[in-house]
């Protein structure tokens, strides 16, 4: 095999490669819309399977492209179309679990830049711990975002004890199963690929 052939196959390579990384991407974004649509509505923020997705992406993918089904997703639906768990369009930013999908961003960007340093080829116990750090985030912003909304746009005087029961303590346990399951999926897929190549 000459020079040219090599180069040529190369760039097939990395032409499929990307090509791949675009189906996965919106893939990802599908679900997130998809998975919003599963849901248990309750007092304040609905149970839905989108934290699941989102770590599932963000393990997947593995670095900070893992942001972008998430950002592609808010935008979507903030252009209108109804897949936010209740509804869509530029109005939903008044809505006071808005600030979950915002959280979902910088969940994914923290697990993305966390796993770019590290890879996904260290302890199970240091891939939880920096989803753990990513869930954190998004509930920090899905909280102050709910709590802001709430007294200012909606006039409820809402206790944060009750917010951060209602909007974080309840869904914790159900996550953490999330983040088991998404991640012991990620490593099923990885050994396969791998095997595949």
């Amino acid at each position: 095999m000459n020079n040219i052939e090599v180069l040529s196959c190369g760039t097939k390579s990395i032409q499929t490669k990307k090509v791949l990384e675009v189906i996965e991407m919106i893939a990802f974004t599908a679900l997130m819309a998809i998975s919003s649509k599963v849901k248990i509505q309750t007092a304040l923020v609905p149970f839905t399977l989108q934290i699941f997705i989102m770590m599932s992406s963000s393990f997947y993918i593995g670095n900070r492209k893992a942001i972008i089904p998430q950002i592609t997703y808010m935008i979507m639906g903030l252009g209108g179309a109804f897949i936010f768990a209740n509804g869509g369009g530029i109005q939903y930013v008044l809505s006071p679990t808005f600030g979950y999908i915002i959280g979902f961003i910088a969940c994914s960007y923290i697990m993305g830049y966390l796993l770019e340093k590290t890879g996904l080829n260290i302890s199970n116990f240091k891939l939880i711990t920096i989803s753990i750090i990513g869930l954190f985030a998004c509930y920090f912003i899905g909280i102050i975002y709910l709590y802001i909304i709430s007294a200012i746009v909606l006039g409820k005087t809402i206790q944060m004890y009750d917010i951060i029961i209602s909007g974080a303590a309840i869904f914790l346990p159900f996550d953490l199963i999330k983040i088991l399951i998404a991640l012991g999926i990620t490593r099923i897929l990885n050994r396969r690929s791998k095997s595949d190549e």
